[in-house]
Parts: C-alpha cells; sequence; structure tokens
C-alpha cells in the first residue's frame, strides 16, 4: 500500500514494477512488460535474491550508525529487520542463504567474534542441508552456493595481485564474473 501511495500517483506500472523489486510481488506486472523486461535481459532485478538482503543489511547498519545505535543493538535490530525480510518475501536459496549468512555474520560481530566469509558459507550450508537435506539436489541452492564461493575465492585472490589503480575495479569485476561463470557452467 505504501508503494502504490507514494509512487501509484504517477504511474501504476511504476509502483508495480516497484513492488516487485521490493518485496517480489509480481501480481501488478502484466504479461506485456514481463516479456519486455525479459526481452531486455533485466528481468533478473525483480526477483529477490541475495543482493536484496545484502543492500537492506548495509542500509540498515548506516541508518542505525546516523541515529547513534551502534554494538550489539544495531546487529540485534538488524537481525530481526533481515529475518523480517526474507519472512515477508519468502523462501528461495538465495535468499535463504543471504538472509543465514548476514545473520551468521551479524550474530557473530554481536559477540566479538570474526571469521573468514568462506567459514560462514560453510556453515551456513551446513545447517541449510541440515534443515532440509534434499537441498542438495537443487539447482538453485547450488548455484547460490557456487555463484558466492567463487566470489569468496576468486576476489581476494585477484586483489592481491599488484594492479595499476586504474584498471582494478575492471579487473575485480571481469575476474568475478569469469569465476562465477566458471564454477556454474557444470550447474547451468
Amino acid at each position: 500500500r505504501s508503494i502504490a501511495a507514494a509512487v501509484g500517483r504517477w504511474s501504476s506500472r511504476s509502483a508495480a514494477i516497484v513492488s516487485a523489486i521490493v518485496i517480489g510481488d509480481r501480481a501488478g506486472l502484466d504479461d506485456e512488460l514481463q516479456r519486455q523486461l525479459q526481452e531486455a535481459g533485466t528481468y533478473h532485478v525483480l526477483a529477490i535474491s541475495g543482493g536484496n538482503i545484502a543492500i537492506l543489511a548495509g542500509l540498515l547498519l548506516g541508518i542505525f550508525r546516523l541515529a547513534g545505535v551502534l554494538g550489539r543493538a544495531a546487529m540485534l535490530a538488524a537481525i530481526a529487520a533481515l529475518v523480517g525480510y526474507a519472512q515477508l518475501v519468502g523462501g528461495g536459496a538465495s535468499v535463504d542463504r543471504a538472509t543465514l549468512m548476514a545473520v551468521v555474520y551479524l550474530a557473530a560481530r554481536a559477540i566479538d567474534h570474526r571469521s573468514p566469509a568462506v567459514n560462514s558459507l560453510a556453515f551456513v550450508a551446513a545447517c541449510l542441508v541440515a534443515a532440509d537435506p534434499l537441498s542438495v539436489a537443487d539447482p538453485s541452492f547450488l548455484l547460490t552456493f557456487g555463484a558466492t564461493l567463487a566470489l569468496l575465492v576468486a576476489v581476494p585472490a585477484v586483489q592481491r595481485l599488484p594492479l595499476p589503480r586504474a584498471v582494478r575495479p575492471a579487473v575485480l569485476m571481469l575476474a568475478a564474473s569469469a569465476a562465477v561463470e566458471a564454477l556454474l557452467f557444470p550447474i547451468g
């Protein structure tokens, strides 16, 4: 309703797109618009994914910092908000992975623990497999964990290379994309 009130006054189509991006509700998208988004290669933007969780976590922590809420209180409040958002938008392997990884990271920070991200990824995978052993046969589970693993391994390796500052971002993006594609190719 808030999106419809804020965006819908200009365009109901725009409100439907914003609603699809924010909470995954595609009910307002007509078939023609969905086809246009698919042809443009932008339909994936409407899928709630780990990227949405990461953006929300960053925004929450930034807002808490600006409000002067720091430390354990900020971490616990962010955990509650992320879990609530994940429940609102519904599950899916990428949402489950990203939410649980954020919860693990924020909970560890709340009790002053640090761990490599690969350890968190392995712990989250083990938790999700323990909850649903057949998830190891789910392509979306394999894709989200494979892509995340590729990023966590490739990007730090490339960051250690002595690259000129001007080309560093482009090389990092290319390496990240290549690593993800190489790891996901057999799954695809």
